[in-house]
């Protein structure tokens, strides 16, 4: 398998067991009333999604390559799941930031950010992927074979897949960006697209407006 078709595959799994996971959320939201969560629970919900994840593609892998793990494939896996939790750990950042923009009660973002979970939820993910991946036998249970099962069968849906193919399409096109950008920031040091975000943009320009401005009281010398 190629790097654009491995790419694209992995896009689609992860596209597939993000839904089934929002519909795991949901019901845990039902139960708990709509009480809102703490920090602990946040990224303990968080790690355990990345774990799984990181299960449901090696059994992805094991299922495809009848038991052979192939190392270069297993690498790229591994260094393209470390970029999506990397760009979740991104986006975060930014809706915290964006949150601050909002007073307390408004506030249409999780304030439960916190940089230390992030960072400890992708150790686990990365970590429970190089574990399933050098112990294979351990990598098929109940819950791993609940959304492993999920993920084919949504994904062999004929309208539902075809959703998820074009989501797949897209998460391999913003890895290549990715890859191209990282690129020309090494020989360069200025990525060749620009993916910042307009907020980003709009801050950045609303301080700069701060910084030209002057105090109606302040002396000119």
């Amino acid at each position: 398998m190629n790097f654009f078709e491995l790419v694209f595959r992995l896009g689609i799994i992860i596209a597939v067991f993000s839904f089934i996971w929002g519909v795991v959320r949901l019901v845990l939201r039902l139960l708990r009333g709509g009480s809102v969560q703490s920090v602990i629970e946040e990224y303990f919900l968080k790690s355990t999604k990345y774990i799984f994840l990181a299960n449901v593609v090696v059994l992805t892998d094991i299922e495809k390559t009848s038991n052979e793990l192939m190392m270069s494939e297993l690498i790229m896996t591994g260094l393209i799941l470390f970029m999506y939790f990397v760009s979740k750990f991104q986006k975060s950042q930014e809706q915290s930031q964006f949150a601050l923009a909002f007073p307390k009660e408004m506030n249409p973002f999780s304030t439960t950010y916190n940089q230390t979970g992030e960072i400890i939820a992708i150790a686990l993910g990365i970590g429970s992927f190089a574990f399933f991946t050098l112990n294979p036998q351990y990598a098929s249970y109940g819950l791993s074979l609940w959304f492993y099962n999920g993920v084919v069968s949504l994904e062999n849906t004929f309208i539902i897949g075809f959703i998820f193919k074009v989501i797949g399409f897209f998460f391999l096109v913003s890895i290549v960006q990715k890859i191209i950008n990282s690129f020309f920031v090494l020989i360069s040091g200025r990525p060749l697209f620009n993916v910042s975000t307009s907020f980003r943009h709009r801050r950045q320009n609303d301080d700069d407006d701060k910084n030209d401005k002057f105090d109606d009281y302040e002396e000119l010398k």
